[in-house]
């Protein structure tokens, strides 16, 4: 549900770095309070407020479960984490409740992010929005964006205020990605402390160990790959999108090898692009020779991993020759995913490890699928882009043709009209009966000169040009010098 809201205020839009800068906070607060939830949400609050134009930032979490709100009509929801910047003032209540028929609680339930306009002046409030005696009062002057939290039984919402701004479309869906943050991030540290309550005194430390250092994997992996994406859709150039994908993988998975291998041209299952370990081969692309049919045909419909080059056996269509060319090849281990969207296959990204077998995990693996899918995204942007520069180059030829086309016909026009004006004053010159005197004399007259100047440039005197123009007169039936300046006009004499 959205409020109506103020036409007059401002709009404010972000920057890619902006937004890349923001999650890379959020991805080191994430991994640096994993033990701590106060300081968690803390932390997380003042990281939104210090990279988004906002002017309060809170995160509103019920201490009941979702099961237990059910039997309850009203809905607490406690002030976890708090930032403002003036003239915003924190809040003076730090618990407040809503109503279970309000729209805010109704959108927790069903995780449904909503805006509601500026609150103040207000004695009614649409559809019961908040529902908040105690609310409304400290957040009536601003605009409120609130994002549902409701992940493993916890309840709640982050809400950011906007005092004399509208938040854009952007804004609502960083505050969906913010969301899952939080919500990931609080499931990770609720596991911590349930495995530490469990565990025996001795065995916490090294628990707390393990979970941190899986967690902070967990993270940094994510903080690369959310990297990587954002550079790969940066560009529109398929060459070096592909190149840069495989350079990724290969480095940020610790490939011997990673290939691009496309199934969409000609010919198919043919390597287009390659990353390898700099002792691998100096020759560049190319060095990887023909892969398996059977090998590409699996990939293209699953992303999975074989750490022994044994289980590839099962395949179907799998020949002892392939696995003895692999073996060759100093290959040990396999892993790829198909690079499709929306029913579009693009190929798939294999990835080779040569010397002692690679157990993937699966965070890598799901690492391989999400890029391979953004993949495939980018690389119909791509596509479309050289559609559309084909279309505009097409429209930029069709528009010189016809311009030049344009340019001819009026050559051609100027040229017959001209042709029309010689033939037009040959046939006068050949129906008035006059001389070749007379007509010089007529094409002055009807210039304008005086018979003075006239004289001049024929080197006669004033007198006989006064007679010509007399004869001419006489000849043409005329009466008055005006009439033979249109006579000659008419005439196309001049």
């Amino acid at each position: 549900m959205c409020a109506q809201l103020d036409p007059k205020l401002d709009s404010v839009t972000l920057s890619l770095k902006a937004v890349l800068s923001l999650f890379n906070r959020i991805d080191t607060v994430c991994s640096g309070s994993i033990k701590n939830r106060e300081q968690l949400l803390s932390d997380f609050a003042r990281a939104v407020i210090e990279h988004l134009p906002l002017d309060r930032c809170l995160i509103l979490l019920s201490p009941v479960s979702e099961r237990l709100f059910e039997k309850n009509e009203e809905l607490c929801l406690n002030v976890a984490a708090e930032s403002c910047i003036p003239p915003s003032r924190p809040l003076a209540v730090r618990k407040y409740e809503f109503a279970k028929e309000s729209e805010l609680v109704k959108a927790c339930l069903r995780r449904k992010p909503f805006v509601v306009g500026e609150l103040s002046g207000r004695t009614t409030y649409p559809c019961n929005v908040i529902a908040s005696e105690s609310f409304l009062p400290d957040c009536a002057r601003e605009t409120i964006a609130a994002f549902p939290i409701s992940r493993g039984g916890t309840i709640g919402c982050l809400t950011l205020h906007f005092l004399n701004q509208v938040p854009s479309d952007m804004h609502c869906q960083i505050g969906e990605h913010l969301v899952e943050e939080l919500e990931n991030a609080l499931e990770n540290v609720n596991s911590v402390v349930r495995k530490l309550d469990f565990a025996e005194p001795g065995q916490a430390a090294a628990i707390n160990d393990g979970i941190v250092q899986t967690l902070s994997k967990q993270l940094s992996f994510e903080r690369w790959a959310r990297q990587t994406i954002l550079r790969m859709h940066g560009t529109l150039d398929k060459d070096a999108l592909l190149q840069q994908v495989a350079d990724a993988l290969g480095r940020g998975l610790n490939a011997s090898r990673c290939l691009i291998v496309r199934t969409d041209g000609a010919p198919p299952g043919a390597v287009t692009h390659e990353y390898a370990e700099a002792d691998m081969s100096p020759l560049g692309l190319g060095r990887t020779d023909q892969l398996p049919v059977w090998l590409i045909d699996h990939f293209k419909n699953n992303t999975s991993a074989f750490f022994d080059l044994a289980d590839l056996s099962d395949l179907p269509g799998v020949s002892p020759a392939d696995l003895k060319s692999l073996a060759d090849n100093a290959v040990s281990a396999v892993a790829g995913a198909p690079m499709s969207r929306h029913g579009t296959n693009f190929g798939v990204i294999i990835l080779l490890q040569c010397g002692l077998p690679k157990p993937w995990t699966n965070i890598e693996l799901e690492v391989l699928a999400l890029m391979a899918e953004q993949t495939a995204v980018a690389l119909g942007h791509c596509e479309s882009f050289l559609q559309l520069q084909g279309q505009l180059f097409n429209m930029s030829l069709l528009g010189n043709l016809t311009q030049q086309l344009t340019n001819t016909i009026e050559i051609v026009a100027k040229s017959l009209r001209a042709d029309a004006n010689d033939e037009k004053a040959k046939q006068a010159l050949e129906t008035v009966p006059l001389s070749y005197r007379e007509l010089e004399v007529l094409r002055l007259i009807a210039s304008g000169y005086a018979n003075r100047e006239i004289a001049k440039r024929l080197f006669l005197t004033e007198s006989t040009v006064e007679l010509h123009a007399s004869r001419i007169r006489k000849k043409l039936k005329l009466k008055s010098r005006t009439a033979l300046v249109k006579y000659a006009c008419d005439n196309a004499l001049v």
